[in-house]
């Protein structure tokens, strides 16, 4: 459901948030076709289910397969992208997109190593599709362009789409370009149809999206916003506000890195606390806290 944790970079082009100012030039505008969360809005992160927000809350993420929140001025549409969702995790598993759906239904879009067996991202027991041939690309949007139109007219305002450095744990069967080719067919096809659309970690510049996220397609399209985990943790959160300046949106699993986070960059970007796995307040693990 969630994807690892990102990787640091060394990146430095905006050596400290309080440089946001600067870095918000660069950031994308409001676009006529659809629209742009609340710069600095506050976030309720719920893919672990949904439930009325915190007050104050601006933008409500949840997965694709539940409904936007109306009390929420800004919704966000989860969709795992690259990957399968674990089975076992949701009763219909056609509409949640299991790996043993997908292994009844297209089990050529899953990627294999050289001895046919599954690549799998063990920490969330997700299998990697294959994205390393323009065929299989357009094979796989074919099915996924419904997820998105899904969104679009469920009524979400943009995208979120998840584990865009899924070559990092592809064996090296997945490069960067073969995620990058995939998006060049994504990314437009959102904004066709009214959505904005995240750029979810990958910040690596060897690896991810570097500085190049809001211009990758054609030099002139990319993602929108960011929304990142543990920037905080990993001290990253300059390198993303570099790009997007104050639309970025991030979740902090840990007390310190939170701390860390909301001392440092609390005043430029989004923040918010919650627990790993992403409980309902009906839950005693839910935590959920902003700065």
């Amino acid at each position: 459901m969630l994807s690892a944790a990102p990787r640091r970079t060394t990146m430095a082009i905006c050596a400290s948030l309080a440089l946001a100012a600067c870095c918000t030039a660069c950031a994308p505008t409001t676009s006529t076709e659809y629209a742009l969360p609340p710069a600095h809005g506050s976030l309720s992160y719920q893919l672990g289910g949904s439930y009325s927000p915190p007050d104050g809350t601006a933008i409500v993420v949840r997965d694709r397969t539940e409904l936007p929140s109306p009390e929420a001025d800004y919704n966000v549409c989860y969709v795992n992208l690259l990957q399968t969702q674990p089975d076992g995790s949701a009763p219909d598993a056609a509409a949640y997109g299991t790996t043993a759906w997908w292994l009844a239904n297209h089990p050529t879009l899953l990627l294999r190593d050289g001895a046919g067996a599954l690549v799998i991202d063990g920490e969330w027991n997700e299998a990697l599709f294959d994205v390393s041939t323009a065929d299989k690309r357009q094979e796989l949007f074919g099915i996924q362009q419904e997820w998105l139109s899904g969104c679009a007219s469920a009524g979400f305002d943009a995208i979120e789409p998840d584990n865009l450095d899924a070559n990092e744990r592809s064996d090296g069967l997945l490069t960067h370009s073969d995620i990058r080719d995939y998006l060049t067919i994504v990314v437009p096809y959102a904004h066709d149809a009214g959505l904005a659309i995240a750029q979810k970690n990958a910040i690596d510049t060897e690896h991810g999206f570097g500085n190049e996220g809001a211009t990758f397609v054609n030099g002139t399209e990319g993602f929108d916003f960011a929304i990142v985990e543990q920037c905080g943790a990993f001290d990253e959160c300059a390198d993303y506000a570099a790009v997007y300046g104050e639309r970025v949106y991030d979740i902090e699993y840990d007390s310190s890195g939170f701390a860390h986070a909301c001392e440092e960059y609390g005043s430029a970007i989004s923040i918010e606390l919650r627990d790993r796995d992403l409980s309902t307040p009906s839950d005693d693990a839910y935590v959920e806290e902003r700065c």
